[in-house]
This record gives C-alpha cells, structure tokens and sequence, in this order.
C-alpha cells in the first residue's frame, strides 16, 4: 500500500467534513485504515437527516469509490490533487445525483 495515496486521501477527505449550514459532517475510519466514510447529520426545526455522502476504500495501490453524492465529486479533488486517474475507480453509477446540501 502506497503511504502517499493514503495520505492524500484522507486530507481530501478531511475537507469534506465539518461544520454545515445546518449541521455537520464527520469522517470516520476503519481500524485498519483501508475505509472511509462521510456522515452528514443536520436538522431543520424538528426534522433529523442523516446521509452518506462518500463510501471509499483503499485496495493495493487503488483507491475505490463505492458511492459518492456531493457537489464536488472525490474524483475531482484527487485527480486535483495529482492522484493519477489510473489510481482512481469509480464503483457506482457516475450519472449526476442530486447532491445533499445541509
């Protein structure tokens, strides 16, 4: 496993969570530090939302991206980032989503 890619990702990552309009978002870790996930959780008056924004995962020298619904796609962030593109996989249905905003 290339400490590197590790590295980048979870500074990508970390940028993608924290303090929302609404609410915030968390970045959790595996214990062995091969998956990531966002959490957001928001409210608004009395109504709790809770979502998963970015399911990814470290695989040899890939990094995976097993769901991803935000503004700013990972893969743009870590292709910005100088990840090559080969390193990249995209394992879900790339087609725009309606991103969640909190």
């Amino acid at each position: 496993m290339d400490d590197t890619l590790r590295l980048i990702l979870e500074r990508e990552l970390n940028d993608y969570a924290g303090k929302t309009l609404n609410g915030e978002t968390y970045l959790s870790k595996s214990l062995d530090g091969q998956r990531y996930t966002v959490t957001s959780i928001a409210s608004l008056g009395d109504d709790r939302f809770v979502n998963v924004g970015l399911i990814v995962r470290l695989d040899d020298d890939h990094i995976i991206i097993e769901h991803d619904n935000n503004n700013k796609p990972l893969v743009e962030a870590l292709t910005q980032a100088c990840v090559p593109r080969e390193k990249i996989v995209i394992d879900y249905d790339a087609a725009p989503q309606p991103a969640m905003s909190v």
